[in-house]
């Protein structure tokens, strides 16, 4: 049965949790050789630009094939889709919106970093960004560190108060917006940045030592959160894709570039959620975790969310569609 799941299906079977596991296990597949995600393809169009993002996972439970598929208009903004397969059967299983699956995964996989690189409940946590990313990032934070304290600094006063106000509320939590990032980086060493940004956002010299700086925006070459000494006085880069990592986000090329980071530092999220890799050995290490977003993610989540559907009885159901073509 193949569904057509919208953004309020796709939401309503979305929590922080299962996203979470199901992004460890995805993790855990790669880490083991039992995932395919090649690079992503982006075409540049006359006002904007299509993505496509393909991957097979062959997991414990349910193996998945398919692709995330998004475009940007120019003035307009994004649009996301995932077509997920049984990769077993060839079977279609879902399409569907893929909007809030990306927030969540973006978010969730930060989330199952910094549960790995900070021990225990984490008090207070600063972020820099109060976009939809951002949103999604504190939220997963919170589920994930139980923090009673937040401070956001974004440009625009009005935006960042505005999102202060809106989080207080949302996560029962003390959010506080500020006028100056560095004083993000003073009061706590675990630190989200969510921004778009093409220049870095922080300075290097307000990081402490210790410090976890979890890194989802400057996703592509144009984009920059962290400055050169961030990334100077990093021990290690955690990367969802090492690859990938190195050649589109434009913190870690400019860096690379450099020679303030070596190839070396970088190490894939999957062997530090296998425990191959302890990507903090001292705790005075600063751990950078840099995110672009992969296939893996997206399919692993989309897996999830179509057992959900099914479940809840969510979704129109599109039937055998589309018909196969008999093996010759």
């Amino acid at each position: 049965m193949a569904l057509l799941l919208g953004p309020d299906d796709v939401a309503a079977c979305l929590n922080h949790q299962q996203v979470v596991d199901a992004l460890e296990e995805g993790f855990r597949a790669e880490a083991e050789g039992r995932v395919q995600v090649p690079a992503r393809i982006t075409i540049p169009a006359q006002s904007g630009w299509l993505r496509v993002m393909p991957g097979v996972i062959d997991a414990d439970g349910p193996a998945y094939m398919g692709c995330k598929i998004m475009n940007l208009i120019e003035g307009a903004g994004l649009r996301y889709m995932i077509v997920l397969f049984n990769s077993t059967t060839g079977d279609l299983l879902a399409l569907m919106d893929a909007a809030r699956i990306t927030q969540m995964r973006t978010a969730a996989t930060a989330a199952l970093v910094a549960r790995q690189l900070v021990n225990g409940a984490c008090s207070t946590v600063g972020l820099l960004g109060s976009g939809f990313e951002a949103r999604g990032l504190l939220e997963a934070l919170s589920a994930e560190l139980a923090f009673s304290d937040a401070i956001v600094y974004s440009r625009r006063p009005e935006k960042r108060e505005a999102f202060a106000s809106e989080m207080s509320r949302r996560l029962g939590a003390r959010v506080r917006a500020v006028g100056d990032p560095a004083e993000v980086l003073r009061r706590t060493s675990v630190v989200g940045l969510a921004t778009t940004s093409t220049e870095p956002v922080i300075d290097g010299r307000w990081v402490a030592e210790g410090s976890t700086l979890l890194s989802i925006g400057s996703a592509r070459p144009d984009q920059r959160e962290l400055d050169d000494e961030s990334l100077r006085r990093a021990r290690r880069v955690v990367a969802d894709s090492v690859s990938q990592v190195k050649t589109e986000s434009g913190d870690i090329r400019a860096a690379l570039e450099t020679g303030v980071l070596s190839d070396e530092q970088i190490i894939p999220i999957a062997d530090v959620v296998s425990g191959r890799i302890a990507a903090r050995e001292q705790t005075e290490d600063i751990i950078v975790l840099k995110t672009v977003g992969t296939a893996l993610q997206d399919l692993v989540v989309a897996g999830q969310v179509y057992e959900s559907a099914r479940q809840k009885g969510l979704g129109a159901d599109l039937g055998g569609w589309p018909p196969i073509k008999p093996f010759a």
